[in-house]
């Protein structure tokens, strides 16, 4: 929704240029139009990153704790930030789900978290999920990467 206002905005513009007959607005448009172009094309172009997660166990007992580690890697140069979280769980945690890659960071991270288990039952962790956008802010994209793992 976010993109869609900056391109009514800009279509805005260019119109009421063309309404007041002033070059100097319909410049600033056309400026406007092909910097949410180059925004667009960031996110769409952005790489992928590439991710792996590791449990600690698979069955757990109440009272067990679930160390969790996910392995986050970017195969290229991203000029954009990346927002990685991963999916809630009922179970209780300590540590945080997610890290923000900003542009010109790190390209492998880790994120360490622990979950205790309460009761016996099915437990869902993840997927991962990511944001990304480009640099000024003007696009953005979601995406959802390493599927959900069960621990019993």
């Amino acid at each position: 929704m976010n993109n869609f206002l900056w391109i009514l905005l800009a279509v805005f513009a260019l119109v009421l240029s063309w309404v007041s007959k002033s070059i100097l607005l319909a410049w600033g448009a056309v400026f406007f139009v092909l910097v949410l172009a180059v925004s667009w094309l960031q996110v769409v172009l952005a790489p992928k990153p590439e991710a792996e997660r590791k449990l600690s166990v698979t069955h757990a007992h109440p009272g067990d704790n679930i160390d969790v580690q996910i392995d986050l890697k970017l195969p290229r140069f991203s000029p954009g930030w990346i927002q990685a979280n991963e999916a809630s769980s009922p179970l209780p945690l300590r540590g945080d789900r997610g890290i923000l890659m900003a542009p010109g960071a790190k390209r492998e991270t880790e994120i360490e978290y622990k979950l205790k288990a309460t009761s016996r039952g099915y437990y869902a962790v993840g997927p991962l999920n990511l944001r990304f956008g480009d640099t000024l802010g003007f696009a953005e994209g979601r995406k959802s990467i390493l599927g959900a793992e069960r621990i019993t």
